[in-house]
């Protein structure tokens, strides 16, 4: 079968140290014979970093008790990214964006991952229900 002609990933990610570097992996594998465009690439990779590190990190109590199921899709114009997780309910869509430092002198690490999503996606929706937090990102495929 034509790689090309598969147009959707789904995975599962636990709390095991490695999870995030393997969902990475699999899916540079899978977007690579659908002709996305460096940026979109990028952003997926973005996205997929600073939401799976905040979850398990912010999420989970224990994150080696963490799954977070992780769905890819395709459409003509968009890769779908759809996070799932019986983590902490969060929803991204009501947290303020944070205070930027007026200076380089002022500025501290961390703390702007939900703002680079914001700003490489097309869209953004959250539902929490049956106690798991549902996130889908959008991103151009341009």
């Amino acid at each position: 079968m034509n790689d090309a002609a598969v147009t959707h990933l789904d995975l599962e990610l636990d709390g095991q140290h490695s999870g995030p570097e393997r969902v990475r992996v699999e899916v540079q594998q899978f977007l690579g014979p659908h002709g996305l465009s460096e940026r979109a690439l990028y952003a997926v990779e973005l996205v997929l970093e600073e939401w799976l590190t905040n979850t398990l990190r912010h999420g989970y109590d224990d994150p080696a008790q963490a799954r977070i199921g992780i769905h890819l899709w395709l459409e003509p114009d968009e890769v779908l990214i759809r996070f799932e997780d019986d983590g902490k309910p969060f929803d991204p869509l009501v947290e303020a964006s944070p205070q930027l430092p007026n200076s380089l002198a002022d500025a501290r690490p961390g703390g702007l991952g939900l703002l680079m999503i914001r700003k490489v996606a097309t869209r953004i929706t959250h539902e929490r229900h049956s106690g798991r937090n549902h996130l889908t990102v959008g991103i151009g495929r341009g």
